[in-house]
């Protein structure tokens, strides 16, 4: 995850309130992620990270109010990587037509 000023991860309060919860960082920004109602993509190249990201668990308010008031009013738009621009590039029917054929190609099946 990140903010305005780099990756949460290496923010100083973010390690704080994951050491009061007994949480890796990255585990906390996720709890913490899921508790303000969004939903987290946690990016991990292995099975076991996968898993560990996954054993989330409610933040106390106080651990909760830290990371929800180190930004405000700031947007963190970056157009150039919105999907739209994508389809109105190459057209819609050309992106259904990539994601029909080449979707069942791309999955994999992943047990916990």
């Amino acid at each position: 995850m990140y903010n305005a000023n780099g990756k949460l991860t290496l923010n100083r309060q973010i390690h704080e309130v994951a050491k009061q919860v007994s949480l890796e960082t990255s585990v906390c920004l996720v709890s913490w992620a899921i508790q303000r109602g969004t939903l987290p993509l946690p990016k991990s190249v292995t099975a076991s990270r996968i898993v560990s990201k996954l054993q989330v668990k409610y933040l106390p308010e106080d651990a909760y109010a830290r990371p929800s008031g180190l930004e405000r009013h700031k947007s963190f738009k970056f157009p150039a990587r919105w999907v739209y621009a994508v389809i109105e590039e190459v057209g819609e029917e050309v992106v259904r037509k990539v994601g029909i054929e080449e979707g069942p190609n791309k999955s994999v099946k992943f047990t916990i």
